[in-house]
């Protein structure tokens, strides 16, 4: 039986996720550093702490976190007019909770970017838990982002359904042995996906349906 279903937040629940590597890009122009599609794709569900570490170490630089959060921070709030909830999201929020199906966060996101949307929103309340990048010391393609939510709810795996947009994010949700939902992005192909076993594959999250992911717990 389906308990519960963990959501990614940048790419599924919101529309964030283009507007995150588009203040990456804006970030590091100063810098003239243009990054490849693979690049992004490689770490779209990087933390903003690691991403740095990893263009510190790529491109020789020294950014402190700091300072790279901070103007982070002002360049992405300037996207904010861009920024809602993906197709058919608040109909299958409601749908879940109607049905007394726990509605899970867990992101490689800060929390405070997070709740600032949830409540712009008015959506706050429809989460039973809120996983973020403070709250999970490994993150994505490790385990922990969908196996700690199954601790803190008592729940085992097998009840419980994993939706991501990103590569590394579907290694977690399998590596926390859930059943998986992979949404595309400009980034993945249904071949990316399909390598990886998904065990639904949708263009839009507006395809995903409570049904869908009652059939998914039943493979």
């Amino acid at each position: 039986m389906l308990k519960a279903v963990i959501f990614d937040f940048d790419g599924v629940l919101f529309n964030s996720a283009k507007y995150y590597l588009k203040t990456r890009e804006l970030f590091f122009k100063k810098y003239n550093i243009k990054f490849t599609k693979k690049e992004q794709k490689e770490n779209l569900a990087t933390t903003t702490k690691d991403f740095l570490k990893y263009v510190n170490k790529k491109y020789n630089l020294s950014i402190k976190l700091s300072d790279y959060i901070s103007e982070k921070h002002d360049i992405f709030y300037s996207f904010l007019k861009e920024i809602k909830p993906n197709p058919g999201i608040i109909n299958l929020l409601k749908t879940l909770k109607k049905n007394n199906i726990k509605i899970v966060i867990s992101s490689s996101n800060e929390k405070e970017n997070i709740l600032f949307l949830l409540n712009k929103f008015n959506l706050l309340d429809y989460f039973d838990l809120i996983l973020t990048s403070e709250d999970i010391k490994r993150h994505k393609p490790y385990k922990d982002a969908f196996y700690n939510p199954l601790t803190f709810l008592k729940l085992s795996s097998n009840e419980c359904v994993g939706i991501e947009d990103s590569l590394q994010g579907i290694v977690s949700i399998h590596r926390a042995g859930l059943k998986s939902v992979g949404v595309l992005s400009e980034f993945t192909t249904v071949s990316d996906f399909k390598k990886l076993k998904a065990s639904l594959i949708v263009k839009s999250t507006k395809e995903i349906t409570l049904n869908k992911l009652k059939s998914l717990i039943k493979l």
